[in-house]
């Protein structure tokens, strides 16, 4: 699932000023002092996953019915009806975090790309992932367009998270952009629905409250 997120943010990237960063190659490897070198040269904008968690803010209960494609009659109320054919729980959501920077041989021309990257993310608060994989009503996955949340700019709530990464990196601290997209995953499993009960059923409960009452008035058990 991640794969498609990086595919959509590189052509988000890429299309922040078509004509100067197309030309940029986009790499996804940790900026290391080996890999920068050969960057700097090349000139890439690199968009580096370092930290992958479960939204946990997200998660509901309860499950999520799947629907017929076609609606039928239902034969008490006559009204064309999608009958429920199976049910799942809701989809989870992970929150991706991306360190974007770019690599060319003056500094400010990397100011540049930044800012440039950074004005175009910032116009939407979505990513459109085309063809991201999602279960259909008999459980085989489809290919379909999803909107996930995008955050561009803002530091991520652990902070120290970067400067120990930098350290890991052994590399100068250079400016970056923050750039976290929160998407739905379907972890779950669609049950089917074999049998639907559309009659009214009358509760024992019910029947023996009235037999009750019929007692207390003087009625025959």
């Amino acid at each position: 699932m991640i794969e498609y997120v990086d595919d959509a943010l590189a052509k988000a990237v890429s299309n922040a000023k078509p004509g100067l960063i197309s030309s940029i190659a986009i790499t996804f490897d940790p900026p290391t002092k080996d890999t920068v070198q050969v960057r700097a040269q090349r000139q890439c904008v690199d968009i580096y996953l370092y930290d992958i968690q479960d939204a946990a803010q997200r998660r509901s209960s309860g499950s999520i019915q799947v629907r017929a494609a076609a609606s039928v009659e239902n034969p008490v109320s006559g009204r064309m009806e999608y009958k429920p054919v199976g049910r799942h729980a809701p989809p989870r959501h992970l929150t991706l975090s991306y360190m974007v920077t770019a690599w060319l041989a003056q500094p400010r021309d990397s100011h540049q790309i930044l800012g440039l990257i950074f004005s175009h993310l910032a116009k939407s608060p979505t990513l459109t992932i085309p063809n991201y994989p999602w279960p259909g009503d008999d459980g085989t996955l489809n290919s379909q367009e999803v909107y996930a949340e995008m955050d561009v700019g803002r530091p991520p709530v652990q902070d120290r998270i970067l400067t120990e990464l930098w350290t890991t990196f052994n590399n100068t601290l250079v400016p970056f952009l923050n750039v976290t997209v929160t998407l739905p995953v379907p972890a779950f499993t669609t049950e089917q629905i074999d049998h639907l009960v559309e009659h009214p059923v009358v509760s024992p409960v019910s029947v023996l409250s009235d037999h009750g009452r019929s007692l207390e008035r003087g009625g025959t058990p």
